[in-house]
């Protein structure tokens, strides 16, 4: 199996792993439950964002890391210690809340890239998106219905 690194780039992008296309979140913090233009179905199995909070939690200890090192390198020998600390702590309680709708997209594209979906999560992506197109009454330029890999807006 082949690593995908056009699906993490649009994870990192916030963007759909399988499409490229935006707007997968709702609001700031609330993804759809399926891409708006392939249908990919983002949870893929029960624990499914246990692996953003992995990429979360580590993005904000490097973010942390780096923050006291430079503090420590830019300070030495006289070190302020309760800046340090205050700026630590704050780090510590913004980056997650700020950064988790960007892990989660991250998430899914490292999910995708390593593990494509499987030929029943093709055919549920087609029908939701055959679901969706039927709904909306959604068609191309050229009249017909708009195919499985949608837009890449």
């Amino acid at each position: 199996m082949a690593f995908s690194g056009r699906a993490l780039r649009w994870g990192m992008a916030r963007r759909c792993a399988r499409c490229g296309t935006g707007g997968i979140f709702r609001s700031y913090y609330r993804l759809h439950p399926t891409c708006p233009s392939c249908g990919m179905r983002f949870e893929r199995e029960d624990g499914e964002w246990t692996g953003a909070l992995t990429v979360i939690m580590a993005v904000t200890e490097l973010i942390f890391g780096v923050f006291l090192v430079a503090g420590l390198f830019l300070t030495w020998p006289d070190v302020p210690w309760t800046t340090l600390l205050v700026g630590g702590i704050v780090i510590n309680i913004l980056a997650p809340v700020l950064l988790y709708p960007w892990s989660q997209s991250v998430w899914i594209g490292l999910h995708y890239a390593f593990v494509p979906l499987d030929a029943a999560e093709e055919a549920q992506a087609i029908a939701a998106r055959a679901l969706t197109d039927a709904a909306s009454g959604a068609v191309d330029g050229d009249g017909t219905t708009a195919g499985p890999e949608g837009s890449r807006g």
